[in-house]
């Protein structure tokens, strides 16, 4: 009895399992197919159903199916309108239909307009596709009324999800700042009214710190007014420059001060000398008469250090006018 069951649903397009043809008996022995069918059309195909779609049809190898079969609704897309508004009549709506048999899922459009099958139609809805009328163009099956028939069938937990998150959608579309939705438009150049934003749940955080008083960190502010003042006397501060234009140096004034001479004595004769080192020791020297065998070795030194910068000079001179001198004679 159990095989006479079976084949009579399967004539009808209805390919289930052992145990989803149990679960559709509801423990009844010999049950009318009309009462299994009813049965089936309100539960998932995902849990009851036997696979009757071919393994490749979504590899674009399949042009027809010849055999009926009972498929179930997953989803449907306008996918002439975008996925925001999918009720939009700017073109004309094209239908795609997510269809499965419990195994296998395959998409499906629509050919023409469909009176049966619309955004409306919910998940879980079961059509019989009818013997070998549905072509199968690069694995989409192609729908006409003629090639199918809605049987129906309400699976509860596919609906409650299916209208669950149409009601989040169209809160988002209608939101207008309110929770889940987009923030309303504001044309360039135009001031944000943050009022708006107030009952958005979390808020924008950016927002709410604008609109408070920064906290006052007295050290901080202290340590930062001196760091500016002392950046501006320090650009503010004018160099010490003598005659010469040459700038005296802290490393000269050292190498003074490491002769035996004081600060004071450093610094003047930089300054007389216009920061040449070799003349302000030469003039120390002679001024203060420095006697010792020492001092007058280092004197010399820095004496054939002068005369040495001096002939170097001239040496350098004499090359110029020599290399001036020979440009000449060739350009004339």
């Amino acid at each position: 009895m159990a095989l006479d069951l079976e084949a009579t649903l399967k004539r009808r397009g209805w390919l289930l399992t052992h145990e989803g043809i149990e679960e559709c008996c509801d423990s009844q022995q010999t049950p009318p197919v009309d009462t299994v069918i009813q049965k089936a059309l309100n539960l998932d195909l995902r849990d009851i159903g036997a696979k009757c779609l071919p393994d490749d049809i979504a590899k674009g190898k399949v042009d027809v199916l010849d055999n009926p079969m009972v498929l179930q609704i997953q989803k449907i897309r306008n996918v002439s309108a975008p996925k925001a508004n999918e009720i939009s009549n700017i073109a004309p709506p094209l239908l795609r239909l997510h269809l499965t048999d419990g195994h296998i899922t395959c998409n499906a459009l629509k050919w023409d307009t469909l009176k049966s099958v619309s955004l409306e139609t919910p998940p879980g809805t079961k059509i019989l596709l009818h013997a070998g009328n549905i072509q199968v163009l690069s694995g989409f099956l192609i729908l006409e009324e003629k090639t199918f028939t809605v049987l129906g069938g309400h699976v509860a937990h596919l609906v409650e999800k299916w209208e669950m998150n149409r009601h989040f959608s169209q809160l988002h579309r209608s939101g207008g700042g309110s929770e889940g939705g987009p923030p309303p438009w504001v044309n360039f150049g135009q001031r944000v009214d943050t009022s708006l934003y107030r009952n958005v749940k979390g808020g924008f955080r950016s927002l709410s710190l604008a609109h408070k008083e920064p906290k006052e960190d007295e050290a901080f502010e202290q340590q930062r007014q001196a760091n500016i003042a002392e950046v501006a006397r320090i650009k503010n501060e004018k160099k010490k420059i003598f005659g010469g234009g040459k700038q005296i140096l802290d490393g000269d004034i050292a190498q003074v001060m490491g002769k035996g001479f004081s600060v004071d004595q450093a610094t003047s004769a930089l300054k007389n000398h216009g920061g040449d080192l070799g003349a302000a020791l030469s003039s120390l020297y002679v001024t203060n008469k420095v006697s010792g065998g020492q001092n007058n070795e280092t004197r010399n030194t820095v004496l054939s250090r002068a005369d040495q910068n001096r002939r170097r000079e001239r040496k350098m001179r004499k090359q110029m006018l020599y290399r001036a001198d020979h440009l000449g004679r060739q350009l004339f």
